[in-house]
């Protein structure tokens, strides 16, 4: 069974879109909300967008480090006990 790339190229060129439409909504409504009465300029808002992605880059990078460092100790482990369970049923 195989699956048209298309229909989900589709699905997610959507989504994308969906994103953006509602990232936009939300910056126009945010700068008109808080502007008047803070001072905050669209480019405060551009920053602080900036800096919480950054964040979220970074801890997503961890994580990935993380999983990463259970994988190759899970692998080893895993070599380690088929070794040992075959050492254990030639004796």
């Amino acid at each position: 069974m195989s699956t048209d790339s298309t229909q989900y190229t589709a699905a997610y060129q959507q989504g994308q879109e969906a994103i953006r439409k509602a990232t936009e909504a939300w910056s126009r409504s945010f700068t008109a909300a808080v502007r008047p009465a803070t001072g905050f300029s669209a480019k405060d808002a551009e920053d602080a967008v900036d800096r919480f992605f950054d964040l979220n880059e970074k801890f997503l990078d961890a994580q990935r480090q993380f999983a990463k460092r259970v994988m190759v100790s899970l692998t080893e482990a895993s070599a380690t006990a088929a070794e040992k369970a075959q050492q254990f049923a030639s004796a």
